[in-house]
């Protein structure tokens, strides 16, 4: 029989509890313990009837255990709305740890959840087929996250250990019916996939351990390589190559995900890029935009872009612009061989110049009448808001149009075309 000693740390703790049999055993493992709290999160997916049957039973166990339990709820709106982005199990997943770590953090605690050696099984099986790379395999048994000290205790009990404790107890846990649902990715593998394959191949589980834990050694070496990586301020490409190899990806993964959680081939085109010789590129994966420019990458989230307004010696005397999440206004003096698609502009014709947002109702002199930017767009057939398109405007009008910005045409309004040619510069985007 498994031993009831359990390691967890001093100070306030909070039990991430279900009412499943193996957040039960870890409460009835934890509850002699000082300031120990069982947080309950209702999601309000299953039944009314179902909940509050399990309620009942999670709050008589609570008070044999002598646990306070406080019960935490979701939002049924923000599930609904993050539903739509990453499934009903994502979004489920998501906002409950956003509950578990705000109370956490709130009251000074650390969070103790009751992953198994059976999870950690299914864990390395599962992002083994989500090709996740070596080093993310298996659960940690502690780390912090979002500011929680977040700690596993349980990872080497198995179900079914826990189940015998309860039941010596007489301790009663209860069932979510969404554990039987094949429907759901990880269900499936736990009752059809896991079960099929161990059937064959008998020493599986073995194997999967073995590796769970060559994967938390390789996460320990590669996290004492990575310096403190910091989303807000740009990577250099100099700390990137300083670092062994097997160390690069998961410094990108660390810098990515900062923004939104990528898959390992997006890192892996990335990867390829900064240690290649390419001065400067862009990169989009969903909402993420990634660019490099000067030996630094940057990374931002573009699901909304804003309204923009700059102004400043770049646009008449020459310079870098960028702007996060629409790209980089380049100036410069024009030079043989530029490409004809560039605008080219005698800055010193420019009275107060701004680079811009467009927005609905800006008209641009083009042949002789006046154009509208939102008629220029729609001929571009690029599905991108009215923001995303740079506009180069002084005090006479716009002079300028920067479709290039968002894979179109960039257009100059007429009057600016027949400048003298011996002071114009290049306007360009990238």
């Amino acid at each position: 029989m498994p031993t009831t000693n359990v390691l967890v740390p001093e100070g306030k703790i909070a039990v991430a509890f279900s009412g499943g049999s193996d957040s039960l055993a870890l409460l009835w493992r934890l509850h002699t313990h000082a300031s120990v709290t069982a947080l309950y999160v209702n999601h309000h997916i299953r039944p009314e009837a179902e909940l509050e049957k399990e309620l009942e039973l999670n709050a008589a166990n609570c008070r044999r255990l002598g646990v306070p339990l406080i019960v935490l709820d979701v939002d049924p709106k923000e599930l609904e709305e993050l539903k739509g982005r990453m499934g009903m199990e994502g979004a489920a997943r998501t906002l409950r740890y956003r509950l578990l770590f705000a109370w956490c953090r709130e009251h000074h605690a650390c969070l103790v959840v009751a992953h198994t050696k059976d999870d950690q099984r299914e864990n390395v099986l599962f992002r083994m087929l989500l090709g996740a790379s070596a080093g993310h395999l298996a659960i940690a048994g502690e780390r912090v996250v979002e500011g929680v000290r977040l700690v596993r205790p349980l990872l080497d009990s198995t179900h079914e250990e826990l189940r015998s404790d309860l039941q010596n107890q007489h301790l009663v846990w209860s069932e979510d019916s969404t554990n039987t649902d094949q429907e759901i990715a990880r269900n499936y593998l736990r009752h059809v996939m896991l079960p099929a394959l161990v059937e064959r191949y008998p020493e599986l589980p073995a194997l999967l351990d073995a590796l769970a834990v060559f994967s938390q050694r390789l996460r320990r070496f590669i996290d004492s390589q990575i310096v403190s990586v910091d989303p807000t301020r740009p990577l250099s490409r100099g700390v990137f190559l300083a670092l062994p190899g097997i160390a690069r990806d998961e410094l990108l993964y660390r810098f990515l995900c900062s923004v939104e959680r990528v898959p390992l081939p997006f890192i892996t085109r990335i990867r390829t890029l900064v240690e290649g010789s390419e001065p400067r590129w862009r990169e989009r994966l969903g909402n993420l935009s990634v660019w490099f420019d000067d030996g630094l990458m940057h990374v931002e989230d573009i699901s909304y872009i804003h309204e923009f307004c700059y102004s400043g010696h770049c646009l008449t005397q020459g310079g870098v612009l960028s702007i996060p999440g629409v790209g980089t206004l380049h100036v410069r003096p024009q030079r043989e061989g530029d490409p004809e698609r560039w605008i080219r502009i005698d800055p010193n014709a420019l009275a107060d110049p701004v680079l811009r947002s467009a927005r609905e109702g800006d008209r641009i002199e083009l042949f002789g009448k006046q154009v509208g930017i939102a008629h220029l767009a729609s001929g571009w057939k690029r599905k991108k808001p009215m923001a995303a398109i740079p506009l180069l405007e002084d005090r006479g009008g716009i002079i300028a149009v920067f479709g290039s910005a968002i894979g179109a045409r960039d257009r100059i309004a007429t009057a600016c075309k027949s400048l003298a040619p011996q002071n114009l510069f290049v306007y360009y985007w990238d």
